[in-house]
């Protein structure tokens, strides 16, 4: 008991004496920075100064003479280190915190090197490829020009810099590589012997679509469109699928364009954006009302795979799904059937046969319930010319909408469509090519949509419809009204 009660003291009195020293902390009074010295007494920029004196630990700037250094470390309250910056001049170093300035009583000079490009043969560069310029004292320069056009400096040490080269005017060639640096607050230039010339050799489009479609690929046809850098849509920035000399690939999103715009302005940057073309000034975005989903493959009950798809998200479930998952959600089912067919069937009125569904991990069948989404199909006919128009928008992948007014009439009337075995004799109602107008009806909301149809198996009579060993499958892309 002794020993507790001692820990509880030793305790109390750490934590008063931590207290105590926090509050003392706290009142310390900061005072006026004194500058007793520094060292050494001359520098160029880069270099860092030992300033000594007093009150420094919380000196927020330094200057020289009227030029602002870079504080590096504060080392104690009597020494801090400063690092002189480009722009640094001659004169008394000032150091400076919340209460107030110190000054030297000594003045510091700056030494200021005059840089120099090493002499180079008379080049032909392309705009925006990099060129390394090599020479003297290169980290103290500022800018550096081609003709009157600033180049964008990628690295710079003291024996060379690393540059994108600009666009420069054709009444400008040959050009000398000039570059600016500081002597002592006043900017100066020095130039190159040698010149640069480009080889102008300038993008050219021929192929310049009046629409495009968010997500789709907008594609613009021409010569030497590989060095185009960005196409813009009014102020939306697309996005580069692919580009080779003849042709450009972008795309934009619907978080770009949530609406369909017409008036729509694109232009194109090149030569790292120096130069920008006007190639639109009245483009379109479409932004579909419907949504396209690829490659779905549906597989009947008793096969490994997926057997159900939610037309609203394109997502697809097995039999290991919860059932109040699957009954709120899903819209169509793949079913096989011992006579000798598979078939594309309805979930709504179908709790007779999703009981026969097991989940292949567990063996679990299904409970017999209803799914609450009503799906009805039809196999579109090409000779008819309405139905014409949406099989090709399906099959090129141009859809963007859906007139259901115009749609209601296309015969989704049926709630299962059926693909035989070879050995039945029946007729198939689908098959590979197929497109296939579907209605939902969710609770009196009425959408429609279209399944293109690119592989449909039934497996021999032996195997389909059975718990195992049922190769049957089909794979569709389709879109649906959002």
């Amino acid at each position: 008991m002794k020993n507790i009660s001692l820990m509880i003291l030793m305790l109390m009195i750490t934590f008063n004496y931590g207290c105590n020293e926090e509050l003392v902390y706290n009142t310390i009074e900061e005072k006026e920075p004194v500058i007793e010295g520094f060292e050494p007494a001359t520098g160029r920029s880069g270099d860092e100064i030992t300033i000594k004196g007093e009150y420094l630990g919380k000196v927020s700037a330094v200057y020289f003479g009227d030029s602002l250094a870079t504080v590096k470390y504060r080392v104690s309250d009597n020494e801090l280190v400063a690092k002189l910056d480009k722009g640094s001049v001659s004169g008394t170093v000032t150091v400076q915190n919340n209460t107030g300035s110190g000054l030297s009583a000594a003045e510091f000079t700056v030494t200021h090197p005059v840089p120099t490009i090493n002499d180079f043969a008379d080049n032909q560069v392309l705009p925006n490829s990099t060129m390394q310029i090599s020479g003297t004292n290169l980290d103290v320069v500022y800018g550096v020009y081609f003709g009157s056009s600033k180049a964008t400096v990628i690295e710079s040490t003291e024996d060379f810099f690393l540059v994108r080269v600009p666009f420069f005017e054709e009444v400008e060639e040959p050009a000398n590589v000039s570059f600016t640096y500081n002597e002592d607050g006043v900017l100066k230039q020095a130039e190159s012997v040698g010149k640069i010339s480009l080889y102008r050799i300038l993008p050219e489009f021929n192929v310049i679509p009046d629409k495009g479609v968010t997500g789709a690929k907008i594609i613009f046809g021409g010569e030497n469109l590989t060095l185009i850098d960005e196409i813009w849509f009014n102020d939306k920035l697309a996005s580069i699928v692919s580009k080779t000399s003849e042709e450009l690939v972008v795309t934009v999103t619907e978080a770009q364009f949530s609406v369909t715009t017409s008036g729509v302005t694109v232009k194109a940057n090149y030569f790292g954006g120096t130069q920008i073309e006007t190639l639109h000034e009245s483009f379109e975005i479409i932004v579909p009302k419907v949504r396209y989903y690829a490659g779905i493959r549906l597989n009947p009950r008793g096969a490994d795979g997926q057997y159900f798809l939610d037309f609203n998200t394109g997502l697809v479930y097995d039999a290991c799904t919860p059932m109040d998952e699957l009954q709120a959600t899903i819209s169509l089912l793949a079913y096989s059937s011992k006579s000798g067919y598979i078939q594309i069937r309805q979930s709504g009125n179908a709790s007779g046969v999703i009981k026969n569904y097991a989940c292949n991990a567990t063996g679990e069948k299904l409970p017999g319930l209803n799914a609450v989404k009503v799906s009805q199909f039809g196999v579109l006919d090409e000779t008819n010319a309405d139905h014409k128009v949406y099989i090709d928008a399906v099959k090129n992948k141009t859809l963007t909408d859906i007139e259901s007014d115009v749609v209601a009439n296309f015969g989704a009337n049926t709630s299962d469509l059926k693909i035989y075995t070879t050995d039945t004799g029946n007729e198939d109602e689908f098959g590979a090519g197929d497109v296939i107008v579907v209605k939902q009806d969710w609770n009196g909301t009425i959408k429609y949509g279209f399944i293109e149809i690119i592989e449909a198996v039934a497996d021999i009579p032996a195997n389909i419809g059975q718990a195992s060993g049922d190769g049957s499958y089909f794979k569709f892309n389709y879109y649906f009204q959002k």
